[in-house]
């Protein structure tokens, strides 16, 4: 027996922590409207009622329509020098195809006029990362020319960016006079690197954690257009990055591949790789890139072992059955001092919540609420924000705020290992 949709009340205040950990918010300083810092075009800030929480929907950024000038900053027409964003793009693509076709002292010749349009590309790509993921990647320069560009047109690029990874979403219920739910994501790899991600396809529809992911893409300034692709296909004639770890028995005919194997050797026809979870992986046939990717596609976020509740409060097809034990933490930063809600608020709250899941589940599913004295966070609140990958950080601010709320709440007697959800509640 699965319980209908999330309920709107639910959506008041509700986010993920880790995989079997339900993280619910009220106020989602996180996704406010305030003018982030000129770092990122996005930030946290704005006012308390503002609520982050991980619903059941997804919501795609949408694009923001903007004109760039020769220069490549944002605004307004002003005169005919003004230049569509796509004509951006597709002027350096030109220029590169121009670059890779001349002469060693043709490219000499060349290679001012093209660090003038990879700056002007810089902004409006990392513009198209955030409205149109899908298009950034199809716009991506092709390894095999990034490969033979100067360092001095690379440095304006995007960057490749691939591993296994933790794939989090968070999203905020409507604020006043708008239409609809905000939703972010955040990837961090095993390497530790941390990006807001902007995902396409099966990954916008999908709200649930996707921990052990393998995940690529293309990033700038710490903002990554995911593939929906969980493996990219090398390019013929691309040189493979040696230092990653080489794979060469082809996993799905169990066979000895060739490999590349010396610096210098590209890949070839005969040489068929994909890179996946941060290796090349040498296939013996081509043809077996598709047999491996959907493979990798239904393991993706598995861990082999039995399953259990994952996700928001259980929505189809999760489980839903049994008792749910729920921690749950009003908390406030070192710059302050009020406390985001009572405790009897607090009980009254989730009492609703279990009512409605009780009714659903025809009184399968019960909740088990204990509410903790009010926890304060070891830093304010501009701390975490600063950090953020949203102002140009490079750490998932919103996940270390859970990390050192479950913490602090340890120190006082209430094990967050002991539940089986853990709700945050804040002032931001």
């Amino acid at each position: 027996m699965h319980p209908p949709s999330v309920p709107p009340f639910l959506l008041r205040a509700a986010k993920v922590a880790l995989p079997c950990v339900l993280i619910l918010l009220f106020a989602a300083h996180w996704f406010a409207n305030a003018p982030a810092p000129e770092k990122s075009e996005t930030g946290r800030g704005g006012s308390v009622a503002k609520q982050a929480a991980l619903a059941t929907s997804g919501h795609a950024e949408g694009a923001r329509s903007a004109q760039y000038s020769d220069s490549g900053e944002k605004g307004e027409a002003k005169s005919a020098t003004v230049v569509a964003p796509e004509e951006v793009v597709a002027r350096f693509a030109e220029w590169t195809q121009q670059y890779m076709q001349a002469a060693p002292k043709e490219r000499a010749i060349l290679l001012n006029e093209g660090i003038a349009l990879a700056e002007q590309r810089r902004p409006v790509f990392k513009q198209l990362i955030k409205s149109d993921p899908q298009r950034a990647l199809a716009d991506a320069v092709p390894m095999v020319a990034r490969q033979q560009l100067p360092q001095a047109i690379v440095n304006h690029l995007e960057e490749r960016v691939a591993g296994r990874a933790v794939l989090r979403v968070y999203q905020t219920t409507p604020a006043p006079g708008e239409a609809a739910a905000g939703t972010a994501r955040v990837a961090e790899f095993q390497d530790g690197a941390t990006f807001s991600a902007y995902v396409y396809g099966r990954r916008a529809e999908k709200v649930t954690w996707t921990p052990d992911a393998s995940l690529n893409g293309v990033a700038l300034d710490h903002q990554l257009a995911v593939s929906s692709d969980p493996l990219r296909v090398l390019e013929v004639g691309e040189l493979p990055n040696l230092a990653k770890p080489a794979v060469t028995v082809c996993p799905v005919s169990g066979l000895k591949t060739a490999a590349v194997q010396k610096s210098g050797e590209v890949i070839t026809e005969s040489t068929p790789a994909v890179e996946v979870f941060g290796e090349i992986v040498y296939l013996c046939n081509g043809s077996h890139t598709t047999v491996y990717r959907e493979t990798i596609l239904h393991a993706e976020g598995g861990t082999g072992g039995p399953t259990t509740f994952t996700g928001l409060l259980p929505a189809a097809p999760t489980p839903s059955l049994g008792t749910l034990k729920i921690l749950y933490i009003p908390l406030t930063f070192q710059d302050q001092n009020a406390v985001p809600a009572t405790e009897g608020k607090c009980y009254e709250i989730m009492r609703d919540v279990s009512d409605y899941y009780a009714k659903s589940s025809y009184g399968r599913l019960t909740t088990l609420t204990t509410v903790t004295p009010p926890i304060k966070l070891p830093h304010d609140e501009a701390w975490y924000v600063q950090k953020d990958t949203t102002n140009g950080g490079d750490i998932d601010g919103l996940g270390l705020e859970q990390t050192h709320a479950r913490a602090e709440a340890r120190k006082i007697g209430f094990d967050d290992a002991d539940y089986d959800c853990v709700v945050l509640r804040l002032n931001g």
